[in-house]
């Protein structure tokens, strides 16, 4: 063997990534110095033997075991996740904080290898040690330095180093100190549209773009070079391609050492679908999808703006809250479709009464707001509702239909009726139900004396802590189905409340009055010990692997005996945490995101699932979603709703999945209420949903007897 591939076979042996070679008949052929390490038996003690037979005195997961047979038998490419298996192999390593020696936690990849000449089919076992979270680079990078040192003179050995050069989805480009191309996988010339000849000698300049201080005809390439290898990080930039177009790459490189020759190691990720994905997802973080309108995080946003420009400026603003008269009675008449139609005539006209300075905006359903700066006082913003309220009384041709709209408007002028956005917003509120209550078709100035609402609240506040008392709420239960296999998964556990006098009260009044008072972790508490005591009954009776679904608040998220709460009532139960997902919103994990990074590591820790509720009704950070340790994002249903007839709810609802699935998280659907929407979902690889078309949300018996008779053929055919 030559010199070369001594140096190949040696860089493998001591490679820091687990690597084992098992033959066609199921043995060990060769395994590294670093399984030798993490394993503590020498290679010549394995080698001849099968893997069971070599880990046959301690824990060798049965996963690894059947993915190996299925590489051997069927040419089955295999990838053992953490998440998921987050110990295949009885690997060991000390921790550096406290000396002490735990399993380590491991990403397996297991291969087909064909060695061609052999005439055997081999296949590849790699381990990677994930327990400090290393990242898919650093193990590209070790690939890539690999392959670049396969000899080619050993045909075995150049197949073997050519298989983990070419198995990566990225492009991967190995170029000299001056930016010169040297070597590349195919994955660079599909991306490119360069055939190898063209791509061979290019310099890396004609192929990326540069940051702006980089000239490529400078002997500033080699610096671009060094220094972004020795940052460690990657980089986001633009491919150029044969046609002189631009596509979107994240870019990573390191450094390598040829017979002492500086050379680096280009790894490139087309990143084209998730930078679209994560546009469509900042477009909705800030407008309205129907109306194009600003939404309620722009509004918020424009008006602590405001706010300190008439501090600084002592000038004054007004708040126009607008909500339509008659809008529950057209969508009931003539159907969401033609409400939605009017929504938009609606959202054009007000545009049009106002300035380009000022904000329209739409939170939800058929409410509305206006910002307007610079008001003299009540007097003209009264004015100026007055205004809108004319503009409305016009007509709204909608399909041949006639539709008169009328509005109720309250209005709150800083200073006076609040001094952050939610007080002024809040106000309005409150003065446009008044106004509601007046007569409707009318504006009317938010006052003090306007405190009919919080008396209302105090009350409620006073009920909640007696109903809690009196075991007045009761769990109400709604399906989860695998859009795949029809199966029922689990169920979401909603909480209602059944009034002596009131009847059933909406969770939309009486959760936030609990959050605001505190007593939602009481509640919280009996939510989960029924919902978690319901899922014990489930696998008793039914279907041992259903999951129940717990809505968390923002108070019973920031407690800190959240988690031991929670973890306490599955062991109460014996119920798996694996078996119990926690439902959080977008908001609550954008507050404090260092802390919620922290919470939501520990709680997935324990074995509970974490799960986004609402997904696309707030604004998440996409720089820190991915940092957060998530298991699921749900699809609000809003955006369900215009399935499949809407462009834009098919854009979104893609552009959500597309970010999931990049993120390696699950999707969750709310709100189905057609077929269509569901096989619509199902056709675009969504993995589970819930909605009315599926069943309405059920009490606990009523919901066991569904489950008795649930039939998914009926939901599918």
């Amino acid at each position: 063997m030559s010199k070369v591939s001594h140096m190949v076979e040696d860089a493998l042996f001591q490679s820091e990534v687990g690597t084992i070679v098992v033959d066609s008949e199921s043995k060990v052929s060769s395994w590294n110095q670093w399984v030798e390490r993490y394993s503590g038996i020498e290679a010549n003690q394995a080698v001849g033997k099968l893997l069971s037979d070599v880990f046959v005195e301690t824990s060798l997961s049965s996963r690894v075991i059947r993915a190996v047979d299925k590489c051997i038998t069927m040419g089955h490419a295999t990838v053992l996740s953490q998440k998921l298996h987050k110990h295949p192999f009885p690997f060991y390593r000390t921790e550096e904080d406290s000396r002490q020696e735990q399993r380590m936690l491991q990403m397996v990849f297991i291969k087909p290898l064909d060695m061609a000449e052999q005439g055997n089919h081999h296949c590849l076992v790699q381990i990677f040690d994930m327990t400090e979270s290393v990242k898919r680079e650093v193990a590209l990078r070790q690939l890539a330095s690999e392959a670049n040192q396969a000899a080619k003179e050993i045909k075995e050995k150049e197949l073997y180093l050519n298989g983990i050069f070419e198995g990566t989805s990225d492009c991967i480009m190995t170029v000299d100190d001056t930016g010169v191309v040297e070597r590349f996988n195919e994955n660079c010339c599909h991306m490119y549209g360069y055939n190898p000849e063209q791509l061979s000698g290019m310099q890396l300049a004609e192929l990326i773009v540069l940051p702006l201080k980089q000239n490529p005809k400078t002997p500033d390439m080699t610096d671009f070079l060094e220094e972004q290898a020795n940052s460690s990080a990657s980089m986001e930039t633009q491919a150029i391609l044969i046609d002189r177009s631009e596509t979107d790459i994240e870019l990573t490189i390191s450094k390598l050492s040829v017979n002492d020759a500086k050379r680096y190691v280009t790894v490139f990720r087309d990143i084209t679908v998730r930078k679209r994905s994560e546009k469509l997802l900042e477009q909705m973080a800030k407008y309205d999808s129907l109306t194009g309108l600003a939404n309620r995080t722009l509004l918020h946003d424009r008006i602590a703006h405001a706010l300190t420009r008439a501090v600084r400026n002592k000038t004054k603003l007004a708040i126009l809250f607008l909500d339509l008269d008659r809008f529950k009675l057209v969508n009931d008449s003539l159907g969401h479709s033609l409400g939605d139609e009017l929504l938009k005539l609606v959202a054009s006209r007000m545009t049009k009464t106002f300035r380009s300075s000022d904000t329209v905006a739409r939170l939800g359903g058929d409410e509305f707001v206006v910002l307007v700066e610079g008001v003299s006082g009540e007097v003209s913003a009264q004015i100026l509702g007055e205004k809108l309220l004319l503009s409305l009384k016009e007509p709204f041709i909608v399909k041949n239909h006639s539709l008169y709209s009328g509005a109720s408007i309250g209005i709150a002028v800083y200073p006076g009726a609040g001094n952050t956005p939610e007080e002024l917003v809040r106000n309005a509120d409150v003065a446009m139900y008044r106004a509601k209550a007046e007569g409707k078709n009318q504006c009317m100035v938010y006052v003090d004396e306007m405190n009919a609402q919080a008396r209302y609240l105090l009350e409620l506040d006073s009920e909640i802590h007696q109903a809690i008392t009196e075991q007045e709420f009761v769990l109400y239960f709604q399906p989860l189905i695998d859009l795949k296999t029809g199966r029922v998964t689990g169920a979401e556990a909603l909480i209602r409340w059944v009034h002596p006098h009131r009847g059933m009260v909406s969770p939309a009044d009486f959760i936030p009055v609990a959050e605001d008072s505190g007593v939602i972790w009481e509640m919280g508490k009996w939510i989960i010990d029924s919902a978690v005591r319901f899922v014990k009954k489930v696998h008793e009776n039914y279907d041992s692997h259903f999951k129940v679904a717990i809505n968390v608040s923002p108070q019973q998220f920031k407690n800190p005996d959240f988690l031991n709460l929670i973890t306490r009532s599955a062991s109460l139960y014996d119920v798996s945490p694996e078996a119990i997902e926690l439902e959080l919103t977008e908001g609550l994990l954008m507050e404090q995101t260092e802390h919620s990074i922290e919470s939501i590591s520990e709680i997935s820790k324990r074995g509970f699932s974490v799960s986004i509720d609402d997904f696309g009704t707030g604004y998440s950070s996409l720089a820190y979603l991915r940092k957060f340790p998530l298991d699921i994002l749900k699809i609000d249903q809003s955006f369900v709703a215009d399935l499949p007839s809407s462009p834009d709810a098919i854009s979104l609802c893609n552009a959500i999945i597309n970010l999931a699935h990049s993120l390696k998280l699950s999707v969750i659907a709310e709100g189905v209420e057609t077929k269509e929407q569901l096989l619509f979902l199902q056709d675009q690889g969504c993995e589970v949903a819930q909605g009315y078309f599926i069943s309405r949300p059920l009490p606990e018996q009523e919901f066991i007897l569904w489950l008795a008779d649930y039939n998914a053929a009926q939901l599918f055919e």
